[in-house]
C-alpha cells in the first residue's frame, strides 16, 4: 500500500486535462488522501475554484502559442519543440526541488512528461499512445520513439479509454504496440449523468487562442440568424479568469465565462444539442451525459480531426470543420435528428486506485 500524500498535475493546454482529473481528485479525497495540486493559468484557476481548500502549487505552463491559420499548426508546433522539451526539463527540475519540501508519496501527471522521479511512484495519464502528426509515417515513427521513451520513465501510464470496444479514442489509444506500463482505466468525466428537460443549445468553447475566439465569433454569427430566434443559445466560454461575460446582442444568446462542475453538469443535462471541440475530454463528457453534438476540431490539430472523423463514422456525433461554409447547415441537421447513446463504464479508474493499494 502506498502513502496517501498525492500530487495531481495536469497539462495547461486547454481545460480538458484538468477537468478529467477532477473525478480522480474527488475519489482520492473520498478515500482519505491528502491531495495537492500543481498547475497555473486557466487550468490552475479552474482547479482552485473546484478545490479551494486544497494546497495549490504554481507549476508554470509551457507557454505555447498557436497560429491563426490551421494549416500552420503542426509547423508551428515543430518550431516550438525546443521550448516544449525545455519546459519538460524545467518541470522535472521543479519536481525534484519540490519533492524535498512536500514528500509526496505518489505523483499523478496528466500529459506532463517531466513529472517522473526515481524513488517516487509516478503515473502519467494520456489517451494518445499513437502519434498522428499528419507529416507522414517517418515523422510519426520518430516522434513515437521519443514519446514511448518518455512514457516508460513513469511507473504506470493510465489510458482513459476501454481496452476493447466501445473505444472512444480509436487508434489514438490503441497503437500497434503499446508501452508495457500502459493500462486502460476506462473513460473519465467530471460530470454526473442526470435527466432534465432538454431546452437549450449549449456551445461549450475551449482550447487555445486565437482559435477559441475565432470559433466563438463564427457561431455568434450563425446563431444571430432569425431562424434561431426561438431557441435559447448558451455560450460557455471556457474563460475562468475573466470576471464578466460580454453582453449579447440577440436576446436569445446568453454568455457565461465559466461554470463549476455541478453547474456545468446541470447545464449540459438541459442541452438538446452541444457544440464543442472534439477534444477527448469533451468527447468523454458527451458520452457520459448521452448528448448529441456537433464536434468542431481545432484547425490543424490532427488528433482532434481524427477523433471527429472517427466518432462520426461510428454514428455517435456529427462533425464539421471550423472553416466549412456549411457549418450552419450541419448544426441545423444535427439539431433535427435523434441522438444515439452509448453505454460506457466510467468507474474503471476506481479499480486502478484499488490496484495501487489506495482503499
Amino acid at each position: 500500500m502506498i502513502g496517501r500524500k498525492i500530487l495531481v498535475a495536469p497539462l495547461d493546454w486547454g481545460l480538458g486535462h484538468a477537468t478529467r482529473c477532477i473525478p480522480i481528485i474527488r475519489e482520492l479525497l473520498h478515500r482519505g488522501c491528502q491531495v495537492e495540486i500543481a498547475a497555473s493559468g486557466d487550468t490552475g484557476q479552474l482547479l482552485l475554484q473546484e478545490f479551494p481548500s486544497l494546497t495549490h502549487c504554481v507549476l508554470p505552463g509551457y507557454g505555447i502559442s498557436y497560429p491563426k491559420k490551421g494549416n500552420l499548426f503542426m509547423l508551428k508546433m515543430i518550431l516550438q519543440l525546443p521550448r516544449i522539451f525545455s519546459a519538460i526539463q524545467k518541470e522535472h527540475k521543479w519536481l525534484m526541488e519540490k519533492q524535498q519540501e512536500h514528500q509526496w508519496d505518489l505523483i499523478i501527471s496528466d500529459n506532463r512528461y517531466g513529472l517522473w522521479l526515481p524513488g517516487t511512484r509516478t503515473i502519467i495519464i494520456t489517451h494518445q499512445l499513437r502519434i498522428m502528426s499528419g507529416w507522414g509515417k517517418t515523422i510519426d515513427r520518430l516522434i513515437q520513439y521519443f514519446h514511448d521513451r518518455m512514457i516508460l520513465r513513469f511507473n504506470q501510464c493510465w489510458v482513459p479509454d476501454n481496452q476493447d470496444e466501445p473505444s472512444l479514442a480509436g487508434a489514438l489509444s490503441h497503437p500497434h504496440k503499446k508501452p508495457h506500463n500502459a493500462f486502460y482505466i476506462g473513460p473519465l468525466s467530471r460530470l454526473e449523468a442526470a435527466t432534465a428537460e432538454e431546452k437549450k443549445i449549449v456551445v461549450a468553447l475551449s482550447g487555445p487562442e486565437p482559435q477559441r475566439t475565432l470559433l466563438e465569433n463564427k457561431l455568434i454569427t450563425i446563431f444571430s440568424d432569425k431562424s434561431w430566434q426561438g431557441h435559447e443559445i448558451l455560450f460557455l466560454r471556457g474563460l475562468p479568469h475573466l470576471p464578466l461575460p460580454p453582453t449579447a446582442t440577440p436576446p436569445n444568446l446568453v454568455f457565461v465565462n465559466h461554470l463549476n462542475s455541478t453547474a456545468f453538469s446541470n447545464t449540459i443535462a438541459e442541452a438538446s444539442l452541444v457544440i464543442c471541440r472534439s477534444g477527448y475530454s469533451s468527447v468523454m463528457d458527451l458520452v457520459k451525459m448521452q448528448k448529441k453534438a456537433v464536434l468542431i476540431p481545432t484547425p490543424g490539430q490532427t488528433e482532434q480531426e481524427y477523433l471527429a472523423q472517427w466518432l462520426q463514422e461510428k454514428n455517435l456525433f456529427h462533425s464539421c470543420l471550423q472553416n466549412d461554409p456549411k457549418l450552419g447547415e450541419v448544426i441545423k441537421q444535427a439539431f433535427s435528428l435523434p441522438k444515439r447513446t452509448l453505454q460506457v463504464n466510467f468507474e474503471g479508474y476506481k479499480k486502478a486506485l484499488n490496484d495501487l493499494g489506495i482503499q
